[in-house]
């Protein structure tokens, strides 16, 4: 069922009515359902969605996380970062921690600007209650770009956390 919901996040949450019928899925994104679920509209320029439990994130490219819990989008985000307005940057990754029960942590990459120049950053988050406890910067000074600045996030089989990075 993630390959259906990532699928209906990557093809427009953000312009479906509200209350639609199930959309057939083609057989290559998914063979064990024949349906997606619409969990959220509305979001703007949703970039990257991880999972934890019943929650789900999801980043917003304006510097918004937003979090679904339960099926339900929350109306207050999560957190509102500061990030630059460029192509293809803002808030871009996102990644649950493998243990996120006990330590709430999540991982987090940005675009943004100083002294005239793009840089990105990855942000460690701790969240309690669907609301930002602490950031805490854990690599910065990624060279930025006004066209591609990569930001994907995704922990590894040895429990490193991975990051691209555009050019």
């Amino acid at each position: 069922i993630a390959g259906a919901i990532i699928f209906a996040f990557l093809y427009g949450l953000d312009i479906l009515p509200s209350n639609p019928p199930p959309i057939p899925v083609p057989d290559v994104v998914s063979s064990n359902t024949d349906f997606v679920q619409v969990l959220a509209i509305n979001l703007e320029k949703p970039r990257a969605i991880d999972f934890a439990g019943d929650k789900i994130f999801v980043t917003e490219k304006i510097g918004r996380i937003r979090v679904i819990e339960s099926g339900v989008l929350l109306e207050e985000p999560l957190a509102t970062l500061r990030t630059v307005n460029a192509f293809d940057g803002g808030l871009l990754g996102i990644a649950v921690h493998p243990d996120f029960a006990e330590n709430h942590f999540l991982y987090v990459y940005l675009t943004y600007e100083n002294n005239g120049k793009l840089w990105n950053k990855i942000l460690r988050i701790t969240e309690s209650e669907n609301k930002l406890v602490e950031a805490d910067i854990i690599f910065d000074n990624i060279p930025g770009s006004a066209f591609s600045n990569g930001g994907a996030l995704k922990f590894g089989p040895d429990g490193k956390l991975y990051s691209s990075t555009g050019s």
